[in-house]
C-alpha cells in the first residue's frame, strides 16, 4: 500500500494525493496552483477583462480562432479515443476491481489527467469572448460549467480517482469535437452555408447528459479501484 494513504477523511486541503505518482504531474502537487488559475480566470472574465475592453475595439483573432479551435477537437477527439478503449477494456462504471496491477492503474489515471488539462485549456473560450467582446456569451452558466469541470475533475484525479469519470469525459470530448469544430468553421462566414447541423449541438450537448446517471454512484465510491487493489 505504498502509495495508498492511510489517511482518507478531510482531504480537501490534503497535499498528498490518494495515488504517489500523480502528486509529480504538472499542477497536481498541492491544490494552490489550479486554485490560483481559476481564481486569475475570474478576475479577468468578470472585472479585469471587460475594464480593460471597455474603451477598446474588439479583437478579431479569426486566426487564432481557427488555430485554437482546431487544437481542441485534435485533443478531444485524442481523449475520446482513449476513454473509448479505457471502456472496451475494463467496462462502462467497475462494480469492483476492475483494473489489474500498477500499470493499467496509470494509464486510465493519464487519461483522466489529460482531460483535466483539456479544462484548463478550455478556459481561453470565456477569455476570447471578453477579448471578442462578446459579453453576452459570458453568463453564469457559462463560467460556472468552466470552473466546476476543471476543479473538480483536479480534486477527481487527487482525491477519488474512480473510473467513473472515465465515461463522462468520453462522452464530453465527443461532443467537444463537434461543438469545437463548428466553432472554428464558424470564424469564416464564407463557411456558413455548410454549417446547417449547429441547431443540433444544444441537443447533442443535452442527450449527453442522460448518461449522466448511471455514473453517478461510482463517483463516490472512495477510488474504489484503487482501495481494492491495494497497490
Amino acid at each position: 500500500m505504498d502509495n495508498i494513504t492511510d489517511n482518507t477523511s478531510n482531504m480537501a486541503w490534503y497535499s498528498k494525493g490518494v495515488v504517489d505518482y500523480v502528486d509529480n504531474w504538472f499542477l497536481m502537487s498541492t491544490p494552490w496552483p489550479v486554485i490560483a488559475i481559476w481564481l486569475t480566470y475570474i478576475a479577468f472574465v468578470l472585472k479585469l477583462g471587460p475594464s480593460y475592453m471597455s474603451k477598446r475595439p474588439a479583437y478579431h483573432l479569426k486566426n487564432t480562432l481557427l488555430l485554437y479551435n482546431i487544437s481542441q477537437v485534435v485533443l478531444s477527439a485524442y481523449i475520446f479515443n482513449y476513454g473509448v478503449d479505457i471502456l472496451s477494456n475494463w467496462g462502462l462504471v467497475s462494480s469492483q476491481c476492475a483494473t489489474e496491477g500498477k500499470d493499467s492503474q496509470h494509464y486510465i489515471l493519464r487519461g483522466v489527467y489529460i482531460y483535466f488539462l483539456a479544462k484548463v485549456s478550455e478556459l481561453l473560450d470565456t477569455v476570447f469572448f471578453v477579448l471578442r467582446k462578446k459579453m453576452n456569451q459570458v453568463t453564469f452558466l457559462h463560467v460556472y460549467h468552466h470552473s466546476l469541470m476543471m476543479l473538480s475533475t483536479w480534486c477527481a484525479i487527487k482525491y477519488n480517482p474512480t473510473d467513473a469519470v472515465v465515461f463522462l469525459g468520453t462522452i464530453n470530448s465527443l461532443v467537444h469535437v463537434v461543438m469545437y469544430g463548428y466553432y472554428g468553421l464558424s470564424a469564416y462566414p464564407s463557411l456558413a452555408k455548410y454549417l446547417w447541423w449547429k441547431k443540433y449541438i444544444t441537443s447533442f450537448q443535452l442527450v449527453s447528459i442522460v448518461f449522466l446517471p448511471p455514473c453517478i454512484p461510482s463517483l463516490f465510491n472512495d477510488a474504489q479501484y484503487l482501495v481494492c487493489h491495494q497497490i
